[in-house]
């Protein structure tokens, strides 16, 4: 029979190390680093056309008595860099994003992207996530029974998933309803 030595003091502390920094690792591995989102944001709200209106007058500061849809606008470090009506373009610049986006210069005497965040109360309830860290914002706005609608809201279906594999991106969707 064999008795095994009690490990010294320094072997303890080497063991103990080696374990703290053995699961340091694997929670690094399995969660991404502190700090490091896996995923871009997704955060969508539905309002009526009333709220709607009013949200973007206060985003705009303009008095705006007709609201044109789908709206697709794109922001790069908070400022506007592509805003559209046609669903067809947007359809496009959706699937080719980001390439579609890289080249565009900033759209002057447009609304900051904080501006719209602060009019829409579930976004800012989400500012933190929204505007920390993100290149690109994309606020996808449509009506409710919208023909023209709907082949931009496919697209976002079909590449809002590819499109959030991106950490420093976020999809805005507001869905509008009429009374």
């Amino acid at each position: 029979m064999t008795l095994a030595r009690p490990k010294s003091w320094q072997q303890k502390q080497v063991d103990a190390l080696r374990l703290g920094l053995y699961l340091a690792l694997s929670v690094m591995f399995l969660n991404g680093c502190a700090g490091h989102k896996t995923k871009g944001e997704l955060i969508s709200t539905g309002v009526d056309i009333s709220s709607y209106a009013q949200a973007r007058m206060r985003a705009s500061g303009k008095r705006e008595s007709t609201f044109s849809f789908p709206v697709l606008e794109i922001y790069r470090a908070g400022t506007l860099i592509y805003s559209g009506h046609e669903s067809m373009e947007n359809a496009r610049v959706l699937k080719e994003f980001p390439a579609s986006i890289q080249n565009l210069p900033p759209r002057s005497n447009s609304p900051r992207l904080r501006e719209i965040v602060d009019a829409f109360p579930d976004f800012k309830a989400k500012e933190r996530a929204i505007m920390e860290g993100k290149e690109s914002v994309i606020l996808s706005a449509d009506l409710e029974d919208c023909d023209g609608c709907r082949l931009q809201e496919q697209a976002l279906d079909e590449v809002g998933k590819k499109i959030l594999q991106q950490p420093s991106v976020a999809i805005l969707r507001i869905h509008v309803s009429h009374p």
